[in-house]
């Protein structure tokens, strides 16, 4: 079925109809782009970066118990008070390393943060064990040992140990960079997409709008154009009405129209002439009679 063959209401409300799903096909793209990297701003903020926050509390409390150490190595047994209070210090880090690694063991489920994480308890049990060793030396009132092992074996350990914590704060910056990344591309490529979706829909409703203007405006101009000559006395206009929608349907009245006209001046041109030929009869009648009195009176 042509387009000029459907009716003027069909058009308006497909042209409308398009674009209103084009709107909603928009609206939806957005809406999903928007989850999408709604996403990846709640994986970074959700996880990427408390992996980072809980890693970096791990290393500060280490530093904490490394200093606490080296500074009881310098109390005397007689600094009860001190002692105590770098003891409770140093027991308090412990308790925050620990809640912090078991949050890092609870939240990391990919397998290269596992790995490190196996990696960095691996070296927390070694610097644990060299910890005990330097306590028992420092309980066992061994002074030049414990000071001998806190610059070499508990330094290395403990070294080892911050040196794995922060290959998995590397790993967890690396990850919330490349979400940092993903991100940016995907408002890149929503910005993209949108704006050439917008266009092709204004474009669309552009052409649709010329479409369904020109199919009704040129019809109407030429219903115009015979009804102008009907009412200037021209019935030889000529009226095409190939189309079925209402122009169309008006075209073809004005072509009944036209026809009826032409029938009845036809019909009365015919009505004249034979009532001109009536009077001409009637003329040479009268004549005739007006000729016969004149000679019979002569006669």
């Amino acid at each position: 079925m042509r387009l000029q063959d459907w009716r003027i209401a069909v058009k308006l409300g497909l042209g409308f109809g398009l674009m209103i799903v084009g709107l909603v096909a928009i609206a939806a793209f957005g809406l999903l782009q928007v989850q999408a990297v709604g996403g990846i701003v709640d994986r970074l903020v959700n996880d990427r970066f408390p992996k980072t926050v809980w890693a970096n509390t791990i290393i500060d409390n280490v530093n904490v118990v490394i200093r606490s150490v080296r500074l009881y190595l310098l109390t005397t047994p007689e600094e009860t008070a001190e002692r105590e209070r770098i003891k409770n210090n140093i027991a308090e880090a412990r308790k925050r390393v620990v809640e912090n690694l078991q949050r890092l063991e609870e939240k990391i489920t990919s397998v290269e943060g596992k790995r490190l994480l196996s990696e960095l308890k691996s070296a927390r049990e070694r610097y644990l064990n060299e910890e005990r060793r330097l306590w028992a030396a420092i309980d066992g009132g061994r002074s030049e040992e414990a000071r001998k092992l806190a610059f070499t074996d508990y330094r290395t350990a403990s070294n080892e140990y911050i040196k794995k914590v922060e290959d998995l704060i590397a790993y967890q910056t690396k990850l919330a960079e490349e979400d940092g990344e993903a991100a940016e591309k995907a408002v890149a490529e929503t910005t993209v997409w949108l704006s050439g979706l917008g266009i092709a829909l204004l474009l669309f409703g552009i052409v649709v709008a010329i479409l369904i203007a020109r199919s009704v405006s040129r019809p109407l101009a030429q219903a115009v154009s015979v009804a102008e000559a009907v009412a200037g006395g021209d019935l030889t206009v000529r009226v095409e009405a190939e189309r079925r929608d209402e122009v169309g349907q008006l075209l073809a009245a004005l072509a009944t129209m036209v026809a009826r006209l032409k029938e009845t001046v036809v019909q009365v041109k015919s009505n004249a002439d034979g009532l001109a030929h009536a009077a001409e009869q009637v003329s040479a009648t009268a004549q005739s009679l007006a000729q016969s009195s004149s000679e019979q009176a002569a006669a």
